[in-house]
């Protein structure tokens, strides 16, 4: 069955808010509830990095408000939330970790377990991006209460190595010299370095510019004053970036091994990722699959688009790069959204 709009009244959105008990905050979400049947299974939507709203707007496009949509048309509900500190949650977003955000999602699934088990059968949760390494650790202490786990481009490599990994592929794409290449890569080989090591946010940024700096020093006289000159405007330009690189979650990603989460989780799951992706490299599937399997779970399943970015539009090869996602008009693709809900149906 194809995606059908909100306005056929195939399926309702009722407002919810559910509270995480540990840290003492109201959070604040949307439930799309199938109009075809009481028993149904429910999905529960994990953004990405950076504060997120329920819809997960990214570059244009509401991706989690298009994926509730779909599957709530074809009999799946779905639970989607404003980030904690964003929108209508409370909290603060720039202070919290990732075993915060996994709290966060525990806080959603006592909410369903205890206030609508009348109609939802079972729960899932699905992951995008970095919200793909938080479903495992939500499964890993859910009590067995999460049915299936969907990882959309989420990580099986270390954040470090991704975070490299993906400064490579991007900058390739902008034609960017194998010199360059390299002197950037061991630039950002520090920055992660720097990122797990020092906790003060002054530190941090004096760290930062000496990098930047110091990449100039072997230059002639004029070259290096003009390129340190340009190197002090583009550190001016992103000190909004080096402090989303102080936040707690940030360092957690750098840090964290996916293998530890993957490994244990104990449910069906099912690994989707773009051929194109340049955020989250199409090589973490198996690195995931991989990791799952050596736990001594066999029911993982894995899906690679051909066609696919970071954000599942549907791209050419020359049309990869992060900063088309806004020129392309299409949101998540009907294939990506389809194969998802024929696998949750095949499942429960």
């Amino acid at each position: 069955m194809k995606f059908k709009p909100n306005s056929e009244a195939v399926f309702s959105e009722e407002p919810v808010t559910f509270v995480n008990v540990l840290d003492h905050i109201k959070l604040s979400g949307t439930l799309s509830m199938p109009m075809e049947g009481k028993n149904v299974p429910c999905v529960i939507l994990i953004s990405g990095s950076g504060p997120q709203t329920r819809d997960q707007h990214v570059a244009g496009h509401k991706i989690f408000k298009d994926i509730s949509d779909r599957l709530a048309s074809n009999g799946i509900a779905v639970l989607r939330f404003d980030d904690r500190g964003v929108g209508d949650s409370e909290g603060v977003f720039e202070t919290a970790g990732l075993l915060d955000f996994r709290n966060d999602v525990i806080a959603a699934i006592d909410y369903l377990t205890h206030y609508r088990r009348d109609t939802i059968h079972s729960i899932g949760v699905l992951g995008h991006s970095l919200g793909g390494l938080v479903a495992p650790m939500v499964e890993n202490i859910a009590d067995g209460r999460v049915a299936f786990v969907i990882s959309l481009a989420g990580p099986g490599m270390r954040g470090s190595e991704i975070y490299r990994e993906q400064h490579l592929l991007i900058a390739k794409e902008q034609g960017m010299a194998d010199t360059e290449l390299e002197l950037m890569d061991e630039t950002n080989r520090k920055i992660c370095e720097l990122v797990i090591n020092i906790n003060e946010e002054k530190a941090l940024m004096q760290a930062f510019k000496d990098i930047m700096l110091s990449e100039h020093r072997d230059k002639t006289f004029f070259k290096r004053k003009f390129s340190q000159l340009r190197a002090r405007l583009l550190f001016i330009v992103s000190k909004k970036q080096i402090n989303l690189y102080n936040h707690p979650w940030f360092k957690d990603w750098l840090m964290l091994e996916p293998e530890k989460y993957w490994s244990n989780v104990r449910c069906p799951t099912l690994v989707v990722n773009g051929q194109l992706d340049v955020q989250c490299p199409a090589k973490n599937v198996d690195l995931i699959k991989a990791y799952i399997e050596s736990g001594g779970n066999r029911e993982a399943s894995v899906k690679l688009f051909s066609d696919h970015n970071h954000l599942f539009q549907r791209v050419k090869d020359r049309d990869r790069d992060m900063l088309n996602y806004k020129k392309i008009k299409s949101s998540i693709s009907n294939e990506a959204t389809d194969y998802i809900t024929s696998w949750i149906r095949h499942l429960v």
